[in-house]
């Protein structure tokens, strides 16, 4: 379906830092621009302990 295209590929999701679904999970090349990189992102809420 048309919609699912779209969605999936063009339209950009807030919850993926700007990128559509294709680009977050599918190694789809990103803009560049400012931001997190996805490996920035998985550990943007790590906790760091002091050893």
């Amino acid at each position: 379906a048309k919609w699912i295209a779209h969605y999936n590929g063009q339209r950009p999701h807030t919850a993926l830092a700007g990128r559509t679904p294709d680009e977050a999970y599918h190694g789809v090349p990103t803009p560049s621009g400012p931001g997190l990189t996805p490996d920035q992102m998985v550990n943007s809420n790590a906790v760091r302990m002091a050893a």
